[in-house]
């Protein structure tokens, strides 16, 4: 049947993809679900305190998990854009697939955010901050897909990337609260931020990703 060659083909390129990540392929691994639940872990046990160990959390995972989930995407995205060609072009057409991209992350961000359970358990009021996490992750993930159909460079999305990631903390702490498109905030989420920061981070994600497809099917085909 259709679908299940479809199913199988999306598998293929699955298995293609993260082979042909190599060493990139650990990276994000090794920092998000190794780096990042140890540094924790010495938080929970050095401070006496639940609303510092709360914080030391968000602190770290604020930067670490979102970068490390579009990690994959970006590299993922170089294969087609600066490679000479490869193995994935025996089992997709097109050379770019936004939905390829999005099955990779959303498949990191469930592995990485496991860990979660177990801060939460130790701390509830970090019971909404996988909520965040999501939203801000799925914000880059739209962000980064955007600028790597606009520019067609991988070096100018990591640039972009980088900028936006240092500046986030260096912003947040200068000034009185987040608002779009800050979103470094290492205090519980609530429905005030939510509003401010998290709810038009999610709608202009999906406007760019939106955007993003539209540069690949009408004006920047990589075929």
């Amino acid at each position: 049947m259709l679908t299940q060659r479809n199913i199988r083909l999306v598998f293929q390129r699955m298995y293609f993809h993260l082979k042909n990540l190599h060493w990139n392929f650990f990276i994000p691994i090794v920092i998000a679900d190794i780096f990042l639940p140890f540094i924790c872990f010495i938080s929970y046990m050095s401070e006496k305190t639940r609303p510092l160990f709360a914080m030391t959390v968000m602190q770290f995972s604020l930067i670490i998990i979102p970068v490390c989930s579009i990690w994959w995407v970006i590299f993922i995205n170089r294969d087609y854009i600066e490679g000479l060609g490869n193995e994935l072009l025996f089992v997709c057409r097109n050379k770019i697939k936004t939905m390829d991209t999005f099955i990779v992350f959303i498949l990191f961000f469930a592995v990485s955010i496991i860990q979660f359970a177990f801060y939460i358990q130790a701390d509830s009021s970090l019971k909404y901050e996988p909520i965040k996490l999501f939203c801000i992750c799925l914000f880059l993930y739209c962000f980064v897909q955007f600028l790597t159909y606009l520019t067609k460079s991988i070096p100018i999305t990591l640039l972009m990337v980088l900028v936006y990631m240092i500046g986030n903390p260096m912003i947040a702490y200068s000034i009185d609260g987040v608002v779009f498109p800050i979103f470094y905030d290492i205090t519980p989420l609530t429905m005030e931020s939510a509003k401010v920061s998290i709810i038009p981070m999610v709608l202009t994600g999906v406007v760019l990703l939106l955007i993003s497809v539209y540069f690949n099917k009408r004006r920047l085909r990589f075929n």
